[in-house]
């Protein structure tokens, strides 16, 4: 018996009703109505019919059946009472599959950044404390470091166990080294295991498989696996002894503690958790359960008849392999399914966490895949305008993988390229090798690439204004993909869209976005263009090229692909711009908006610079309050860090958007930057303090423009010098 908050879903709207009695053993819901008339509901009658009005005047129907009024409620829904809560910390120990605190806390700030953490309190697990324990010692092991995901995978065993539900003794489990995510699965018998692990690897899509098997009576050097079923049984373990359930569903509580262990972050993986490493999938801690908790279990209306409860109470057993919904058991019936939709009443009133996407991102960095987005049509044509280009060019060609070959994954990734007034242009797609994985020395030699700079940008536009010249702006289709590799490269097909490379991989001719070498592949061809049409690159700026001839100049300003030319003669730009596009696809504009992130405006004699949509992303999501300032630093010194510490990670990440932001528009907080920035290693709340000052500057003058107008005087320049003495004698 217990008293709590009653929630019933009805076409009108919530009714909820306070201090309810709550009973477990009482199949349905019967309201007093003098309760409701004490709670301020209002009857009215007409006839056999009732109408509750609620203090708030909502109307709420109901039904005369058998001398009873039914609240008409939603069909598809089923609420129940809710006890009072678990304390916030064992209930997410609980919900997380009794994992250490400093994993739940690490996972609490992920996924559920409402969820305070000062009110954790530390508590005394009974069931982890009879499940966990543990004798102390040290084991050799065999110790091989990979960093690439499904490059290593380690297996082994647990078991025998009593004999389950369907006739298991065993549990198979295979751990992926890198990303630390864990396949089970239950056997009856060891025969059973080549035919599973196969499997797994059939659907992984490994191809370098080699068995390095332990040495007999030597468990221990295959301390990997070892540990993982160490981690994995005591979770199961404490999920039996918690949940009081028999040991007989040993099976389904390993393959919760298999499920829960993917969602939580680890010291291997710490920042991303291995679901999120190995599939790019975030967890949702709204869908996570302790396992055995009751739940009330819609049950779909062709398994009913109209008189049959539209809800069953079950108990959550684990998680189904499709990742929707959960597994449960009814006890009385001892049928096992799968459902989508259940209530759990025990666990109403924890935090959940808080959708902190924007609607206006411009990138989707996480895997996509080519099914799962709302714009399919869109990210489709783009994926295959993609593939076509690959083919147009001789990109790569299709080999059957060897034994030693290395082959880095591929993934998709799509991005939503918008106009300077924030507006969808176009959707591109681009098909990326997962090159971290490479190696200097082996995968490749040299990666420098010398790029233009905002900053010289800045003065070529200067000079436009200046002497007024003509200019025009462009960038490369594709860039990346005319350029030659020099070394040889294999990477996974892209068989979403060409079923026909299913068993192959692809081996590259051109440059693949991804790989280490590419950016440099790019910069080599690129160069070779520009110096066949007569352009020589400059001494000190190599991505700044220089053309004269008859006495007209051609100056272009190269970062990446994107460029901008300014030239003396309106036909010797037409000229290059002939010339250029019979080397490489190209768009080109005379009409410059926007080129690497800086919007830029044309007036009489004056030209515009601006960052508004960087400015504003900036200042929208600044977590701290933003206070009227005057000045872009504090009066008081900032100097290394001697207090409190902060989130670094935060810190330096709004540094970065005003570095790019000094780069740009605002060079007059390039000062306070730099002094901010050289004491990102290790920030303190002054720090924090002095950030603070110099985005409220942003903050009141968000809306200036950086204006060059053309005037009389000259360039001017500023210049220093010190007056200490040499060794030669000099000043």
């Amino acid at each position: 018996m217990g008293i709590g908050s009653l929630k019933i879903p009805t076409p009108s709207g919530i009714m909820a009703i306070e201090n309810a009695y709550y009973c477990k053993e009482i199949r349905s819901t019967t309201i007093c109505f003098g309760c409701l008339i004490k709670g301020g509901y209002r009857p009215i009658f007409n006839s056999t019919s009732l109408s509750l009005v609620s203090p708030t005047n909502v109307l709420f129907a109901t039904s005369y059946v058998n001398f009873f009024w039914y609240l008409d409620k939603v069909p598809m829904h089923v609420n129940a009472i809710s006890k009072i809560p678990l304390p916030g910390a064992r209930a997410w120990h609980e919900h997380l599959g009794h994992a250490s605190n400093s994993v739940v806390k690490l996972f609490l700030k992920r996924f559920v950044p409402n969820a305070n953490a000062n009110d954790w309190k530390d508590f005394f697990c009974k069931s982890c404390a009879f499940s966990k324990s543990v004798k102390q010692g040290n084991a050799p092991t065999i110790n091989l470091r990979v960093s690439e995901p499904l490059y290593l995978l380690v297996s082994d065993v647990i078991g025998p166990f009593d004999r389950d539900l369907e006739g298991n003794w065993f549990i198979l489990t295979l751990c992926d080294h890198t990303s630390t995510y864990t396949f089970t699965a239950a056997l009856k018998s060891h025969a059973d295991i080549p035919e599973k692990i196969m499997f797994w690897v059939k659907e992984l899509g490994t191809f370098r498989i080699e068995w390095i098997p332990t040495e007999p009576y030597f468990s221990d050097q295959n301390g990997e696996a070892e540990r993982l079923n160490r981690t994995i049984g005591d979770m199961a373990r404490t999920m039996l002894h918690s949940s009081k359930l028999p040991a007989t569903l040993w099976r389904f509580a390993y393959s919760c503690a298999m499920h829960v262990h993917n969602c939580l972050p680890n010291k291997q993986v710490t920042l991303l958790t291995p679901m999120e490493q190995l599939f790019n999938i975030q967890p949702n801690p709204d869908q996570l359960f302790p396992f055995g908790a009751r739940a009330i279990v819609h049950v779909p209306q062709e398994k009913r008849t109209k008189l049959d409860a539209r809800a069953t109470e079950c108990i959550l057993l684990t998680y189904p392999k499709s990742g929707k919904g959960w597994t449960f058991l009814n006890v009385p019936s001892r049928r096992i399914f799968t459902s989508t939709s259940a209530v759990f009443p025990d666990y109403q009133h924890l935090p959940i966490a808080t959708n902190t996407k924007k609607g206006n991102v411009a990138f989707i960095l996480n895997h996509l895949r080519l099914g799962e987005s709302n714009l399919l049509v869109h990210w489709r044509t783009a994926a295959e305008a993609e593939l076509q280009q690959f083919e147009e060019r001789g990109v790569w060609e299709a080999v059957s993988p060897t034994a030693n070959m290395k082959v880095l994954g591929g993934k998709w990734i799509f991005a939503v390229k918008r106009t300077a007034r924030g507006q969808i242009e176009r959707f591109k797609a681009r098909y990326v090798a997962r090159g971290f994985s490479q190696k200097p020395g082996i995968d490749f030699l040299d990666v420098y690439t010398p790029t233009a700079s905002p900053n010289s940008l800045r003065l070529l536009l200067a000079l436009k204004v200046k002497f007024n010249l003509h200019m025009a702006v462009f960038d490369v289709n594709a860039a990346y993909l005319y350029s030659p590799i020099e070394e040889d490269v294999f990477v996974q097909a892209p068989v979403e869209l060409r079923s026909e490379l299913t068993g192959k991989v692809i081996k590259l001719k051109k440059a693949l976005y991804g790989t280490k070498q590419a950016v440099r592949c790019w910069w080599k061809y690129s160069r070779s263009v520009m110096e066949s049409l007569g352009f020589r690159g400059d001494e000190i700026k190599p991505s700044i090229y220089l053309f004269k001839q008859h006495g007209a100049f051609v100056i272009v300003w190269v970062h990446v692909d994107n460029g901008i030319v300014l030239s003396s003669s309106a036909n010797a730009l037409d000229s290059f711009k002939t010339k250029l596009k019979m080397k490489l696809k190209l768009n080109w504009s005379n009409h410059i908006e926007k080129i690497v992130g800086l919007n830029i405006g044309m007036g009489p004699g004056k030209l515009e610079i601006s960052q508004p949509l960087l400015t504003k992303q900036l200042l929208d999501n600044y977590h701290r309050p933003i206070r009227d300032q005057f000045t872009t630093l504090p009066d008081s010194p900032i100097v290394t860090n001697k207090g409190k510490l902060i989130d670094q990670t935060r810190y330096q990440s709004v540094l970065g958007s005003l570095m790019y932001l000094s780069l740009g528009s605002w060079p007059d907080i390039t000062y306070a930057f730099n002094l901010l920035e050289r004491l990102s290693s290790d920030p303190g709340e002054k720090h924090w303090e002095g950030l603070d000052h110099l985005i409220a500057h942003l903050c009141r003058h968000q809306h200036q423009l950086l204006i060059y107008e053309k005037k009389d005087q000259g360039l001017l320049l500023w210049t220093d010098a010190s007056t200490r003495e040499t060794r030669l004698g000099s000043w």
